[in-house]
């Protein structure tokens, strides 16, 4: 298992340093260097998003038939092409397609088909330790890539920096995967041995799970939760300004340190305890770093909110594929896993906006964090009747 934690960890790592942490570097210089407008190059973060949600939905398909590491071969490929293809963008239009190939190469590349290997091939009390283990790659990136994707853009210019960060990104992919991404053609999901005090071990067809009230109600959760924390993420440095607080270079590390430490915290805590427990502690903590921050005006209360909210993302890549397989098992997880991050996606960008509208309502970040808190808390009502939906069936 240490090959597939090491090229798991390498991968995200890259893909999440050379996209996710990447979009503000690009969209500095496209506007400076090229002249482009900000809102259009901003919208270019939307199609990024979307052109992932859109990959995810045949990726379940695809990975029926299809090896994760070849999937993976083929997103570092197609990632590495568009980044390069993005230095020489001179139009909105060509920057489109490039976002939206990015985008699509991070969803093939990256968490969905990994985690679907590691779940075929690891027992259920080594799951969480493996996703927990490699998913730090998906915040390791922000301190290992990017800044050097930064330097390189200021120094060279972005037509040379985004080859280097294209080939960087390709051949890094390919061959990490190629050499330690261990094969899962044929490979049968080792039995799992479940506590007592949990849901007994099913498998759910995808036909199953997309007729079933869970999933839905497990969407529900999950995009509550994660619009609230995508809603907190996106403005804390800003409401931290408001509050005449300087926090722009070290509020947004202090959140991400507090991911990789609830990552770790996760691949302890989940062996002993019980899922649905743990993913209800995450959701109320969350509830709680929002209430925190909402109310907060000073340095020490607002770190503090910051670090309940690395410890609740922290733990949201390793939980939600665990959940699902604990509701519906692990044969047809990538179709299923699939649909449920295409539905998930879709309701991510209402979390900003809600602070948005709030705020400007003349509530201000207060009423906005408060609405949040709002939406936490209704994710872990909405979990729980999920949880009894899946007792009773």
């Amino acid at each position: 298992m240490n090959r597939i934690v090491v090229a798991l960890l390498v991968t995200l790592t890259v893909h999440a340093g050379c996209t996710n942490y990447g979009l503000p570097l690009y969209l500095e210089h496209l506007t400076g260097e090229r002249g482009l407008p900000l809102a259009g190059v901003s919208a270019g973060t939307s199609v990024f998003f979307i052109a992932g949600a859109v990959a995810a939905a045949p990726m379940g398909r695809v990975l029926v038939r299809v090896e994760p590491r070849t999937v993976m071969l083929a997103g570092g490929a197609l990632g590495g092409i568009a980044l390069a293809f993005l230095g020489q963008a001179h139009s909105l239009g060509t920057a489109y397609v490039c976002y939206a190939g990015m985008g699509a190469a991070f969803t093939a590349g990256g968490y969905l088909p990994g985690s679907t290997a590691v779940l075929r091939l690891t027992v259920a009390d080594r799951r969480a330790h493996v996703l927990a283990v490699s998913s730090i790659g998906l915040s390791a990136g922000g301190f290992v890539v990017t800044p050097v994707s930064s330097v390189l853009l200021d120094r060279v210019g972005l037509g040379l920096a985004m080859g280097l960060l294209g080939a960087f990104y390709g051949l890094s992919t390919v061959v990490v995967v190629a050499f330690l991404m261990p094969r899962t053609s044929g490979a049968v999901p080792p039995v799992d041995i479940v506590p007592e005090d949990t849901v007994p071990p099913r498998e759910v067809s995808f036909a199953d799970a997309a007729r079933s009230n869970v999933l839905w109600l497990l969407v529900g959760a999950f995009v509550l939760f994660s619009a609230a924390q995508i809603g907190a993420t996106t403005h804390i440095v800003r409401m931290a300004t408001d509050r005449g607080i300087d926090a722009g270079t070290w509020l947004l590390p202090v959140v991400t340190l507090a991911a990789l430490i609830g990552r770790l915290v996760a691949s302890v805590v989940l062996p002993r305890v019980s899922l649905w427990t743990v993913v209800g502690a995450v959701f109320a903590i969350e509830a709680l770093a929002n209430l925190t921050l909402g109310l907060s005006h000073t340095v020490g209360w607002i770190a503090g909110g910051g670090v309940l909210l690395g410890i609740a993302i922290g733990h949201t890549p390793v939980v939600q594929p665990l959940t699902l397989v604990e509701a519906f098992g692990v044969k047809d997880y990538a179709k299923i896993a699939s649909l449920f991050q295409l539905l998930s996606s879709l309701g991510l960008g209402s979390g900003p906006l809600l602070v948005s509208l709030v705020h400007d309502s003349g509530a201000g970040y207060t009423g906005g964090y408060l609405a949040l808190v709002a939406c936490a808390l209704t994710a872990v009502v909405v979990l729980r009747l999920s949880t009894v939906s899946l007792r009773k069936g």
